[in-house]
C-alpha cells in the first residue's frame, strides 16, 4: 500500500517572527543552494515592494527532522551561525528574499556585504545603499529599525531637525510597514528527498534554477568527503589537457564513474556511497576524462569541450571509457562512425535526462559486448549546410569545425598547416571567416557551407579581400598541385573554385555544401549494413 504523503501546509508569518527563527536556527540555509546572488538594485526593489504593500510571493520551507543534509557555512550564508538541532526547515524557494530581509534588518559589517546597508530617506520615501558616515540627517538605517536602543536614538536625532515631528511620524509608519507585513510560509514535511527533487526542479520563482546536482553536493558531505572541493580538483585535472568542462558534467561523469546514471534520480543514490567509495570514484573519474579527451584529441582531433556538440555524447563517451581494459579497434571505428553521425544529425539535439540514460545504457552494452552495434544514421542536407549559420557551440558547426580539423585545414594565404590550438580551442570563434561577399564587400550571413578557417596572422587580409581575391592569390603563388592540396583541405574542391573564379558565390556555395554532405558521409561512413 502506498504511503500517504503529507500535503503542503500554508501559513502567513510576521517578519520579524520568521527573523526570530532565522536567528535561533530554525530556518537554515542547505549546501545545495548557491547562496546570494541578487544586485544590489533587486534588494531595493524588494523592499520597495514590501514598502508599498505589494506582495512578494511566498517562501518555501522543508521541515527535516534529523541530519540528513548539511547547513551551510557561514561564508556562503547571510544568516547566523547555530548549532544542529531538529526540526529544522530548509529554505528551498525564497531564499533570495530572506537572505535580503534577514542580513538589511540585521546588518553586521563583519558578516554582511555592504550592499546589505541600506537606509530609508524620510524626506524622499526612497530607499538607498548608503554610507552611514555619508547618509543624511533625515535618513534612516533599517537596521535600526528593529532595534529599540537604536530607533529610540535615531528618533531623537531626528526630533531636532526643522522638520523633526513629520520625520518621526514617516520613521514610525516606516517601522509599523515592516513589522505588521505578513509573508505567506509553505512547509513540506514527510517526504525523501527525491521527493524534494522533484518539487525543487518545479519552482523558479527567483529565476536561479537548481537542480538534483545541487542536492548531490550536500547529501554526499561528511568531513571526509566534500563535493566541491573534488571537483575542482577534476575540474583543474582536465583542465590541463586543455578541457574545461561544466561542473554539472562533472559530476554526471562522477556518476557514470561509480555505475549510476547521469539522472537526478540515480545521482541520489549516491548518498548511500561512503566517503571511501566516493574518492574511489573521484579517482576513476578523472581516469575516464583523461581516456576521453586522449580519443576526442586522437580520433577527431578535439582539443576542446567547446567542440563536443553535446553534452549527451560526452556523457556516453565517458560510459564507454569506464570500463577497464582496452576496447577493440573495431569498437573505436564504430564510435567514430557513431560521432561524426550524431554530430552532423543534430540527433541528440533537446533529449531529456532519461533519454540520454537510456543512450548511455546503451552504450555500455555496446562496450561490454553485449551489443555488437550502435544505433545511429545521417542525416545531412546541402539545403541545411546552406542555411544554418555558424556558431560557436552549435553542434552542426562544431561538427564541421572537428571535419576542417580531420583534413588538417591549411592556410588559404599560406598554404602552412594551421595550428589546431588557433580554432580548436574555447576561444576560437573569431578564426571562422567567411567565405563569399556581397558585392558591397559585406559579408554575407556565415552560414556553414560559407564558412572557412584562418589563421590568426591571416585575419587581417580576410577581413579585406573576397574568396575570390584569396583563390586567385592562392594560385599564383603555388604550383597548381599545390594549391589544389591547401584548397581541397579546407573542403574546396576544384568545381567550386571554378564557380568562385567565374564570380559565381551562390553555385559555389552549392557546391560546397554537397562536396560537404560527400565528405561528412565519409567520415560516417554509412552503407547499407549500417544500423
Amino acid at each position: 500500500m502506498a504511503t500517504k504523503l503529507t500535503a503542503p501546509t500554508p501559513e502567513v508569518q510576521y517578519l520579524p517572527a520568521i527573523f526570530r527563527r532565522i536567528q535561533r536556527g530554525d530556518i537554515r540555509m542547505p549546501a545545495f543552494q548557491r547562496g546570494f546572488v541578487w544586485k544590489p538594485s533587486q534588494i531595493l526593489e524588494l523592499l520597495e515592494s514590501i514598502y508599498r504593500g505589494f506582495p512578494i510571493g511566498s517562501v518555501l520551507l522543508w521541515r527535516v527532522d534529523g541530519p540528513i543534509l548539511r547547513v551551510e557555512e557561514q561564508s556562503k550564508s547571510v544568516f547566523p551561525q547555530n548549532d544542529d538541532s531538529y526540526p529544522a526547515y530548509f529554505v528551498l524557494d525564497g531564499l533570495q528574499r530572506l537572505s535580503t530581509l534577514y542580513a538589511v534588518f540585521h546588518f553586521d559589517p563583519k558578516h554582511h556585504d555592504k550592499m546589505f546597508r541600506v537606509s530609508f530617506d524620510l524626506e524622499q520615501r526612497t530607499f538607498a545603499t548608503t554610507d552611514p558616515s555619508r547618509a543624511a540627517e533625515h535618513s534612516i538605517a533599517l537596521s535600526d529599525l528593529f532595534s529599540p536602543r537604536e530607533f529610540l536614538k535615531r528618533q531623537q536625532a531626528l526630533a531636532s531637525t526643522q522638520e523633526g515631528e513629520a520625520l518621526i511620524d514617516r520613521a514610525v509608519e516606516l517601522y509599523s510597514t515592516f513589522q505588521e507585513y505578513l509573508l505567506p510560509i509553505v512547509t513540506i514535511a514527510g517526504r525523501d528527498i527525491s521527493d524534494v527533487v522533484g518539487v525543487f526542479e518545479r519552482v523558479n520563482s527567483t529565476g536561479t534554477k537548481l537542480s538534483a546536482v545541487d542536492f548531490m553536493r550536500a547529501v554526499t558531505w561528511s568531513e571526509h568527503f566534500d563535493l566541491n572541493s573534488q571537483i575542482t580538483e577534476i575540474r583543474r585535472d582536465s583542465e590541463a589537457r586543455g578541457f574545461s568542462i561544466p561542473g554539472e558534467t562533472l559530476v554526471k561523469v562522477l556518476a557514470i564513474s561509480m555505475g549510476k546514471l547521469p539522472t537526478p534520480e540515480s545521482m541520489l543514490e549516491l548518498r548511500e556511497s561512503t566517503s571511501r567509495d566516493l574518492l574511489r570514484g573521484v579517482k576513476k573519474a578523472k581516469d575516464i576524462l583523461a581516456r576521453v579527451a586522449a580519443y576526442l584529441s586522437s580520433y577527431l582531433h578535439i582539443k576542446s569541450y567547446a567542440f563536443v556538440p553535446y553534452e549527451g555524447q560526452f556523457l556516453m563517451l565517458s560510459r564507454f571509457f569506464s570500463d577497464s581494459g582496452s576496447p577493440s579497434d573495431a569498437q573505436l571505428r564504430t564510435l567514430t562512425r557513431w560521432f561524426w553521425s550524431t554530430s552532423f544529425s543534430e540527433e541528440l539535439q533537446g533529449r531529456s535526462d532519461n533519454q540520454i540514460a537510456n543512450n548511455v545504457i546503451e552504450m555500455g552494452e555496446f562496450r561490454s559486448g553485449a551489443k555488437t552495434r550502435l544505433r545511429f544514421s545521417l542525416k545531412l542536407t546541402s539545403e541545411t549546410l546552406l542555411k544554418r549559420k555558424f556558431r560557436r557551440g552549435n553542434a552542426l558547426s562544431s561538427a564541421f569545425a572537428s571535419m576542417l580539423a580531420h583534413v588538417q585545414c591549411r592556410s588559404l594565404f599560406t598554404g602552412d598547416e594551421i595550428d589546431l590550438n588557433e580554432y580548436m580551442t574555447d576561444d576560437a570563434g573569431k578564426n571562422y571567416t567567411a567565405l563569399v561577399n556581397s558585392d558591397r564587400g559585406e559579408y554575407l550571413s556565415k552560414v556553414v557551407a560559407n564558412t572557412f578557417v584562418c589563421a590568426d596572422a591571416d585575419l587581417a587580409s580576410a577581413r579585406q579581400l573576397s574568396g575570390m581575391s584569396i583563390v586567385r592569390r592562392l594560385l599564383k603563388r603555388h604550383t597548381k598541385a599545390d594549391a589544389e592540396e591547401i584548397l581541397e583541405s579546407q573542403l574546396l574542391p576544384d568545381e567550386v573554385v571554378q564557380a568562385l573564379l567565374r564570380g559565381n558565390g551562390k553555385q559555389a556555395l552549392t557546391l560546397r555544401a554537397e562536396h560537404i554532405v560527400k565528405i561528412a558521409s565519409e567520415l560516417a561512413n554509412i552503407s547499407d549494413d549500417t544500423p
